[in-house]
């Protein structure tokens, strides 16, 4: 038995086919509630780039369009979701890990009439082939609540993502859960006697959207610190020209779970056991019904609450952060083009909860820390870049 001192509740940890069985549940179960929220995110997204391709004095990889690579797309629900008053790709290319979503993502694809291809590997995406040959990089890079399963490197994956393959003006749009309910079961785990080990590692590590805007901050920030020794190594005083700037926004949007009566609240029974499922990796159906009903409400509790009081919805909430980068004289050929970066980060709750990592979010209040320029604020973010290339 994998137990400790303290447990005292024998449980079956579930096997790696239950897994899949289990989480297919919950993403049905979240259908109603989330798309309609991450198609507002994605319509104002590609009609501004719609609109950006127009403008002659901004650098896109097409005119009179847009390019959008999707990472973890599925069956192509995204595409198939896409609101008819939402421009669509000029060119749509798709990479997903499991062959078998193949079919029904073609078909998404030819119902949408969209140009493009389907890409399927388990490398980064930095790491295939194709997409480093690309003449233009892409306008939009889409991660469809994949970052999840890229466990301790998701904040890596994004930052090199878009630092290789994201245009210049472009935007870096991720579907990400507000709290990290993937790490939920730590908060049970004492009590459980398990049979056998987790089989499914990424539980451990699953992180929240604000700590996945927290590790791509730190993730910046040593870049610079780096780049900027380099610099002054190299420079030896010598005076930088002025510093040109364009924006280059970069937008994280989450999903959160949403516990109103389309969601959580409206499970029957049968339903409920397979999230439990899922979120603690054992059998929920043999737990005791005070233990189940205790997991039930710490998934409740760790869910974002709707506040009619509030322009608040119950989808979730959008993260943003603004920040600078900035390219002195001769910056373009350190460390592989690499660039120093994040002078601020703005992060936006959309109503009353407490986050599985710890931070509380208010509603219309406003929490400042001068040192990080850092704040939480109601109701809508949006993560910007802005991007200085030296003269």
């Amino acid at each position: 038995m994998v137990n400790s001192a303290n447990t005292s509740i024998p449980v079956r940890t579930l096997s790696v086919r239950r897994n899949a069985q289990a989480i297919n549940v919950l993403i049905s179960s979240r259908k109603p509630s989330e798309y309609p929220e991450m198609m507002i995110q994605l319509r104002n997204v590609a009609r501004k780039l719609k609109a950006q391709s127009k403008r002659h004095n901004v650098k896109t990889s097409t005119t009179n369009g847009y390019t959008c690579l999707e990472i973890g797309a599925r069956e192509g629900r995204l595409l198939q979701s896409w609101p008819d008053d939402t421009p669509l790709p000029t060119e749509y290319v798709a990479l997903e890990r499991n062959p078998k979503y193949n079919p029904l993502l073609r078909r998404n694809m030819r119902e949408k009439r969209v140009t493009g291809s389907i890409i399927h590997s388990r490398r980064s995406p930095i790491q295939i082939e194709s997409l480093q040959r690309r003449k233009n990089k892409f306008d939009l890079i889409i991660f469809s609540h994949c970052l999840y399963w890229m466990s301790s490197r998701a904040a890596e994956i994004v930052d090199e993502t878009v630092e290789t393959l994201l245009h210049e003006n472009g935007i870096c749009l991720i579907f990400h859960h507000a709290f990290g309910f993937y790490s939920l079961w730590h908060l049970m785990e004492r009590q459980f006697s398990r049979n056998e080990p987790l089989h499914v590692q990424p539980h451990s590590s699953g992180s929240s959207a604000v700590q996945l805007v927290s590790a791509i901050k730190r993730i910046q920030q040593e870049r610079q610190q780096q780049q900027e020794r380099l610099l002054s190594r190299k420079s030896s005083g010598s005076p930088k020209r002025p510093a040109e700037s364009s924006e280059f926004p970069y937008s994280i949007v989450v999903a959160a779970m949403d516990p109103c009566p389309l969601y959580l609240n409206a499970m029957q029974p049968r339903q409920w056991d397979e999230v439990l499922s899922f979120i603690f990796q054992v059998e929920a159906s043999e737990l005791p019904p005070t233990v189940r009903e205790e997991a039930i409400q710490l998934v409740l509790g760790s869910a974002t609450q709707t506040n009619e009081e509030t322009d608040a919805t119950p989808l979730g909430t959008s993260l943003h952060c603004s920040t600078s980068r900035h390219y002195p004289s001769g910056a373009r050929s350190i460390s592989s083009g690499s660039h120093s970066s994040v002078a601020s980060t703005i992060l936006t709750s959309s109503s009353h909860h407490s986050t599985i990592d710890g931070s509380e979010h208010t509603t219309q209040k406003t929490i400042r820390d001068q040192k990080h320029n850092f704040w939480l604020h109601h109701p809508h973010v949006t993560i910007k870049i802005v991007k200085d290339e030296g003269a």
